[in-house]
């Protein structure tokens, strides 16, 4: 009897003595005032009394029950998260002791069905209102463990990055209290009931692809969520928004929409929500998209944001599509373009109101117009464009707004000219220049002179106002950049102790000069003995079209061969039947780069000089270029066709660019339907018309 009563004293000892060492092992944990957390560990330490949040990151224990989690119960603990954890058992008493307990979450965890369902009956009866498990289960997921318990006091549910498949609304019906409803990125493909939640207020059901859902009234006139303010919801396959898509949803004053093929949107589909405020449209790819006449009609709307479309308007719906919400005092546009005959000042003509514009990521080269009749704006948002000054005059607006932005344009210099004075003069105008192409050179000056007066009202200032060129001061602060204007002054003047020193400079160093002329000339010398030693062989200039292998020989940057093979090949060759020769496709393999160049120019009708920015900057484009002026001169033939694809600035300008900018009557392509029409018939008429190729 002794014998027992001594071994059950040493069992109740030792388990005496474990608890106390797990109680009191301290180090084992970081806290950063009242938020705490400990990782890799097969026990729960001891936490300072003022804890309240606790972080357990990749626990090792495999029992879950509430013994495992008796030191949180000695502190205020009202936050509870499990990063990583792995529960195949629990205990359905596992936070029964953790009475303050208000969020539980769980993160990239292995849950068991069985653990998952005594999970939920541990805190059916506690305080817990809001519960978030993220990447839990990722294979499959079912909700059928919660029936049977009606009294929960959650009011937030999370379930995301997991697979639903197949939603069912009804099989949250316990959850009485529930008020927001987080399930993004489920991948739900059908809804099949909503259920009845009538005190839901937020639902969001982002990154799934959903091509199925029921109404959100049913067919005995019960709405799903009477109480609904804001949803969030992902269309996949879903081709068609029409009026009564969002019935039942008069209190929703957020409606966010994610589509994957949505091509139409019907008149007066926003009319059933009467409460509406705001509205965003996101292809998550870009999308062609057909606008109904008053498809955004709304008393309330204020706020509307489209993203990654293009607009398909029908003229005669043009001026109803923003007739019927004046109201909307925001508006964004991000990467939205619209085709047809349609114009953004065509489009805007009606949002008087406006207070906010951002117009972004699109292909516009100017301020709309219709801007200045926008007597209320204070931020204009126009980055990502092609926009690089604004110099219209009488236009009020300039004088109220509060922020302007071109940030991401591709600026390559600011003057006094570059905009209006009445913006430089509004002194409450926060601008945002930053990130653009700056040529830090003697032209910058007045511009960083003036951001160095006006630092306070510059946005990201002065870290993102860099040089882009030239390589020596490449990503310099503009602010920085060190140049002076006595230098800039006196940099053309010539001092007579310059003058002596260039004198023996050059007579030094002669001989240098003489093998680099050779070098730097060595293609033009190159083409003038080729038409030497073919004139010697009795060889003729080619005179006439048929005597051709080429219409034209295109000359273009690496960087446009998009646009060379996506508009110009097919409209040419497809369309036109023409032949043009293009180095990427027709220089004969193996021959020097410098012969195929010529022989082609040679055997080309025209030369057509497709000139961008990168062109400008490019060694073998000015080549070619040079060798079509000299044919040109050679032969008094009119064959160069310049087709400008953008503006380029003077500082990317060579001379004989320069020149024959000024000289030669070029092609501008416009990104307007219209403007492409008139410059493909007047391309196409050059090529063809035998007369082009005329003594100049």
């Amino acid at each position: 009897m002794d014998l027992c009563h001594s071994l059950i004293r040493l069992i109740v000892l030792k388990a005496i003595l474990g608890f106390i060492v797990i109680s009191t092992v301290e180090g084992d944990y970081e806290c950063n005032t009242n938020e705490c957390f400990c990782e890799n560990l097969p026990y729960i330490p001891k936490f300072p009394a003022n804890t309240t949040f606790v972080k357990i990151i990749n626990p090792t224990f495999s029992q879950f029950d509430s013994k495992i989690l008796w030191n949180l119960t000695t502190i205020h603990l009202t936050k509870l998260s499990f990063i990583g954890c792995v529960f195949h058992n629990a205990s359905k008493y596992v936070f029964a002791r953790l009475h303050l307990l208000e969020i539980l979450n769980f993160k990239l965890c292995k849950l068991t069905q069985h653990a998952l369902q005594q999970i939920f009956r541990s805190i059916s009866s506690m305080n817990i209102t809001s519960l978030e498990f993220d990447g839990v289960n990722k294979n499959k997921w079912s909700f059928q463990f919660l029936q049977g318990i009606t009294n929960y006091n959650i009011a937030r549910f999370c379930v995301m990055r997991s697979k639903i498949n197949v939603f069912n609304g009804s099989e949250l019906l316990p959850l009485k209290n529930l008020k927001i409803l987080d399930l993004r990125f489920d991948s739900i493909s059908k809804v099949v009931s909503w259920g009845k939640h009538p005190y839901l207020t937020d639902l969001n059901l982002y990154g799934n692809f959903i091509y199925y859902m029921v109404h959100f009234v049913d067919t005995s006139g019960r709405i799903s969520f009477p109480m609904l303010v804001r949803l969030e919801i992902s269309l996949y396959r879903w081709n068609i928004l029409v009026r009564g898509t969002f019935k039942g949803l008069d209190k929703v004053k957020t409606l966010g929409i994610y589509a994957l093929n949505l091509h139409l949107i019907k008149p007066k589909v926003l009319t059933p929500l009467k409460e509406l405020i705001n509205f965003s449209l996101t292809a998550q790819k870009s999308l062609s998209l057909q606008l109904g006449k008053h498809a955004f009609e709304s008393t309330t709307l204020r706020s509307l944001t489209l993203r990654n479309i293009t607009l398909e308007i029908p003229k005669s719906n043009l001026s109803g599509i923003f007739n019927a919400c004046r109201h909307i005092t925001l508006l964004k546009f991000q990467a939205v373009s619209i085709n047809g005959n349609a114009s953004i000042n065509e489009l805007l003509m009606d949002l008087k109101n406006l207070e906010y514009l951002e117009l972004t990521g699109n292909t516009m080269r100017n301020v709309p117009d219709c801007v200045c009749d926008m007597k209320r704006l204070h931020t204009l948002i126009l980055s990502r464009t092609w926009i690089r000054k604004w110099q219209t005059t009488n236009c009020t607006v300039m004088n109220i707004l509060r922020v302007f932005s071109l940030s991401y344009n591709r600026i390559f210099n600011v003057n006094k000219t570059s905009f209006s004075k009445a913006l430089f003069s509004n002194t409450n105008l926060k601008w945002d220049l930053s990130h653009n192409s700056y040529i830090c050179n003697c032209r910058i000056l007045w511009f960083r002179d003036w951001m160095r007066q006006n630092s306070a009202r510059l946005i990201h200032y002065p870290k993102s106002y860099l040089c882009s060129n030239p390589a020596p001061v490449r990503f310099l602060q503009i602010a920085k950049y060190y140049v002076s204007w006595d230098y800039c002054a006196n940099i053309s003047k010539q001092s007579p102790i310059a003058v002596s020193g260039c004198v023996l400079g050059t007579l030094s160093v002669i001989f240098i000069i003489t093998g680099l002329v050779s070098y730097i000339k060595r293609w033009s010398i190159r083409y003038w003995v080729y038409l030497f030693f073919a004139r010697r062989r009795k060889y003729q200039l080619l005179e006439c079209t048929s005597e051709h292998n080429y219409d034209a020989f295109v000359c273009y940057c690496g960087s446009d061969v998009g646009w060379v093979t996506k508009y110009l090949l097919p409209i040419l060759e497809e369309e036109n039947d023409l032949h043009l020769c293009l180095h990427d496709r027709d220089f004969a393999v193996g021959n020097d780069i410098v012969d195929n160049i010529v022989d082609s120019i040679q055997q080309s009708r025209k030369v057509v000089l497709v000139l961008s920015s990168d062109f400008a900057q490019s060694q073998w484009c000015q080549f070619e270029t040079s060798l079509a002026q000299q044919r040109l001169f050679e032969e008094k033939k009119d064959i160069i066709v310049p087709i400008l694809l953008e503006e380029i600035p003077t500082e990317l300008q060579t001379m004989r660019l320069a020149l024959l900018l000024k000289q030669k009557t070029y092609l501008e392509w416009s990104n307007e339907t219209r403007g492409q029409m008139l410059f493909w018939e007047r391309l196409v008429e050059i090529l063809l018309e035998t007369s082009a190729y005329k003594e100049i």
